[in-house]
């Protein structure tokens, strides 16, 4: 989209130059063209071939959503681009596009703001030199009237990135825009136009304190200077939702969606301080600490949500209740998606919500069970412990750490519940009969948990009927489905909204809805949905890699879990109604 400002500082003539081939060491060119489109230029010698350094899936669906390009100049073949020999090429470009839907464990692409400016992700644009030995020198050209941005960097003209800019792999943000940061206490601030100023303040008010409290609990200091990007996405979309990620160097993008967040009530940032603090808690076991790229996502998603919490409640932002009832959704989830199943058996545990319950659930109770007979030492405690020893970490770490302290049957219980045949519930349940963890038996899913295993049923019906990228939104009573491809579907597609799954309303109630799935496709191998308009369609059933969902819904003491988060703060004294009211939790 462009503003006011790019327009006229194009009517006044100042216009963009081709740069020309640079010869064999070449550089990638990267800036916005006339027309408001974001354009990438690879300026090395005719009929070079160049290597991406993204994984081949993200390129592939990078270059066929969003790439327009001349075929003769640019051919791509896997992960490569194969530069014309055409000496019109020279002057030719790749035009870049995206949509603003949310696509599970990868960065957006490009993100057009409502300022006018763009946000352009580093990573899918990066290619190996010739030589294959570096990745390739960046020039960002600044839009006419505005400014680029990377990092701590900025300027209203050119910003040349050399080869080191990228040898560790961090990828990075490049903003194009009207210069609208500000310098706040803990951070260099864009936020984009119309975005609520009560986030905004949210964000700067609760950042210094997190990034205050993890680096005097974690024994390490953040090194950058971070840069946060506030965006809103999908403006018109009904609720409320966010995503947001981090990039090594310092740079986290915290992404609002839906129109919910036009008017937030107060009451109602709870969610968004979740989301800051699991961000900053990624400056640490991404920046500070590293993960080799081949650790699992669990290990790194889990810590920032047990580290997110931990924080919140060492600064009263929540209580002990709220605590304890984020580990027992976490668990519970994390059993609903297991579905009896044990931790190697599950092969979809990298993708949705698998890395952030069940890697929550699980070390949660990996630290309550190494603090058994360790009162003083928390989940700040364990990972400062940890990343001490370790600080290029890895799933091992935990049997390591174990091993390290003498504790045997932490370390017998983690090889048996990461790595054997046992179902990962069965596991989680002996590490909390380790820890001397109570629990009792809840009696129904909260609302949180019935929109995420509902959404997770819907997502599992699509993936049978579909091939490609698509999305589920969960509303209190239907599902609504959008494709982010062209895909060959047999029977659902895009706009549909689906009330009905095998005679269940279930959106409302998923248990029985999987339940009810279950029983139909062991008699007929077909689900029936039925949409808001009143058509039936027969899906094929979903792949069910274990028993029918009998969900395991279980709650802690609250006067346990907290010390585990946070053992440092003081807990109020319990009056008589309190002692009574957790005596009867334990029975």
């Amino acid at each position: 989209m462009l503003k006011g400002w790019l327009r006229a500082a194009w009517a006044m003539g100042m216009l963009l130059t081709c740069m020309a081939w640079a010869g064999e060491s070449g550089h990638v060119d990267v800036s916005i063209d006339r027309d408001g489109s974001t354009r990438a230029a690879y300026r090395f010698a005719p009929g070079t071939s160049l290597r991406f350094t993204g994984e081949e899936a993200w390129q592939e669906s990078v270059r066929k959503a969003g790439w327009k390009s001349d075929p003769a100049c640019f051919t791509f073949a896997r992960n490569e681009i194969t530069l014309g020999t055409d000496p019109r090429c020279a002057r030719e470009s790749i035009a870049l596009d995206w949509d603003d839907k949310p696509r599970d464990r990868m960065y957006p692409p490009l993100i057009h703001l409502r300022n006018g400016g763009v946000l352009l992700y580093a990573a899918y644009l990066e290619v190996l030199n010739p030589a294959g030995k570096s990745v390739a020198e960046f020039r960002l050209h600044a839009p006419p009237g505005g400014i680029v941005s990377f990092r701590e960097r900025k300027s209203s003209s050119e910003l040349v990135l050399d080869s080191r800019t990228f040898e560790h792999g961090d990828g990075g943000w490049f903003y194009f825009g009207p210069d609208r940061f500000v310098e706040e206490r803990a951070a260099r601030v864009l936020a984009d136009d119309g975005v609520a100023e009560s986030l905004e303040a949210v964000m700067n008010r609760l950042a210094p304190q997190v990034i205050e409290l993890y680096a005097s609990r974690l024994g390490a200091p953040y090194a950058h200077r971070p840069t946060f990007y506030l965006t809103w996405i999908a403006r018109e979309r009904p609720g409320r939702t966010q995503q947001a990620d981090l990039v090594p160097g310092g740079e986290v993008r915290f992404g609002v969606i839906g129109s919910g967040w036009r008017d937030v009530p107060a009451d109602a940032l709870g969610p968004f301080e979740t989301v800051v603090a699991h961000e900053l808690a990624h400056m640490w076991n991404m920046g500070v600490f590293k993960h080799p790229p081949w650790a699992a996502a669990w290990l790194h998603e889990g810590n920032s949500e047990l580290l997110a919490t931990s924080a919140l409640l060492a600064l009263g932002k929540i209580d002990d209740a709220e605590a304890s009832k984020r580990i027992s959704n976490a668990t519970v989830e994390c059993g609903i998606y297991a579905r009896g199943r044990a931790w190697k058996d599950i092969r979809e545990r990298e993708a949705g919500r698998y890395p952030y319950a069940c890697g929550m659930a699980l070390q949660f109770a990996i630290v309550a069970a190494a603090r058994r007979d360790k009162p003083a030492l928390d989940a700040f405690g364990y990972w400062r412990d940890a990343w001490k020893s370790h600080p290029t970490y890895y799933e091992a770490v935990f049997e390591q750490e174990a091993l390290a302290r003498g504790d045997e049957a932490l370390a017998s219980v983690l090889r048996q519940t990461l790595t054997s045949s046992l179902p990962l519930i069965e596991g989680l349940k002996r590490l909390y009969a380790l820890a001397g963890l109570r629990t009792a038996a809840a009696t129904s899913l909260s609302p949180s948990l019935t929109t995420a295993f509902a959404g997770n049923l819907m997502g599992g019906i699509m993936r049978a009927d579909c091939h490609g990228t698509m999305s589920v939104f969960t509303y209190p009573d239907y599902f609504h489905i959008e494709y982010q491809d062209e895909l060959p579907c047999q029977q659902l597609r895009s706009g549909l909204d689906v009330v009905d799954i095998a005679g269940v309303e279930a959106a409302r109630r998923p248990i029985e809805a999987s339940q009810a799935v279950a029983r139909a496709c062991a008699s007929d191998r077909t689900v029936a949905l039925k949409t808001r308009d009143g058509e039936t369609l027969g899906v094929a059933c979903p792949q069910q890699d274990g028993p029918p969902l009998d969900a395991a819904l279980i709650e802690f003491d609250p006067a346990q879990v907290a010390p585990v988060l946070d053992a440092t703060r003081p807990r109020p004294e319990r009056n008589a109604a309190a002692a009574s009211l957790h005596a009867a939790f334990l029975n």
